[in-house]
């Protein structure tokens, strides 16, 4: 067996962390996926270096210090510049920010997205848990549909923050940006897909049924079957009473979806895959035309085996959401 690789700055900040908690040596390797033998010389190794005389260029700053600006960037949320100013440091912020590299508790994080749940909404989603935890396979029959905003120059809603590694991920709501964009519609099933639609202009009731009618005549009972149902989210022209009749009017079964549950909904993981594609590398583009060129081309290669594992998932959604009392899972 060869000599196992040298820690990471990260990995070193893991270890301190949960030797910290009072972990032991193997349980800290299961979880940082370094065997025993690391783990104990590693931790042996910082004890020793404890009681060396310190060498080399004197520290900015003391442990008293670093603890404050520690707790300022992970439970104030303050900038490294904020911090520097708040408490009256001489030093740059580039100091402060090496201070935090330093710290193996803590790293540079984007925020998780997610609605703001209140109660109701929470109680909203386990009732429809609970309704739908015995609907098994019937989840096939199901077309799950969803609006999409693209933008030019990438995805909304990235923000950045300090991390405490021993803590939960923060997670923040989408905010709009600015800049040029397209907003799509399209479904997904097990079997198949919609095609990919591109809203124009402002909607309302009446363009949005005007829209999907020739999608769902053409892929709902083809993709789900005859007793298919046709899934939305409660956007105020998808649940207005004109869009509800018009829903009757045409036979269409709706399935009673709960409100701000992004989480639930399988085309979710869909856009994720295709913001990826479309924006790897931070590429951003210079008119909507290659805008939509390169969604569709996204749209066009997605494999039915990935459409087929997403709503396949949907079980274990439903079981999270139980067991989470209706609040947000991680999917």
């Amino acid at each position: 067996m060869g000599k196992e690789k040298d820690l990471t700055d990260y990995e070193k900040g893991q270890i301190d962390a949960l030797n910290e908690q009072g972990l032991n040596k193997s349980e800290i390797g299961r979880r940082v996926n370094r065997n025993r033998t690391t783990i104990s010389k590693y931790l042996n190794a910082n004890r020793s270096s404890r009681g060396k005389k310190a060498s080399g260029r004197k520290e900015k700053f003391d442990c008293r210090t670093k603890r404050r600006i520690f707790k300022l960037v992970t439970t104030e949320g303050m900038s490294c510049n904020s911090v520097k100013n708040c408490m009256g440091l001489k030093e740059t912020r580039w100091t402060v920010l090496r201070c935090l590299h330093a710290n193996g508790n803590v790293k540079y994080a984007s925020m998780k997205k997610c609605p703001l749940l209140k109660p109701v909404h929470i109680t909203k989603r386990l009732d429809f848990a609970r309704k739908f935890m015995d609907f098994g396979n019937k989840w096939a029959t199901v077309l799950f549909s969803d609006e999409k905003k693209f933008n030019l120059d990438g995805p909304d809603g990235f923000k950045y923050y300090w991390h405490d590694l021993r803590k939960e991920h923060e997670i923040f709501s989408k905010r709009v940006s600015g800049g040029g964009s397209v907003m799509v519609w399209a479904g997904i099933a097990q079997s198949g897909k919609t095609d990919i639609i591109f809203a124009k202009g402002k909607m309302n009731s009446q363009h949005y049924q005007n829209m999907i009618e020739p999608q769902l005549t053409m892929f709902g009972e083809r993709i789900c079957g005859p007793q298919w149902l046709f899934q939305q989210d409660n956007a105020p022209i998808h649940s207005s009473m004109s869009s509800k009749n018009w829903f009757i009017s045409k036979g269409i079964r709706v399935l009673d979806w709960p409100p701000l549950s992004p989480d639930i909904n399988p085309i979710e993981n869909i856009w994720a895959v295709i913001s990826r594609d479309i924006y790897k590398s931070g590429r951003q583009y210079a008119n909507i035309e290659t805008l939509k060129e390169a969604i569709l081309e996204s749209w066009r290669k997605l494999p039915i085996q990935f459409l087929n594992n997403v709503i396949e998932s949907m079980p274990k959604r439903i079981f999270e959401l139980i067991r989470l009392n209706g609040r947000k899972i991680n999917y």
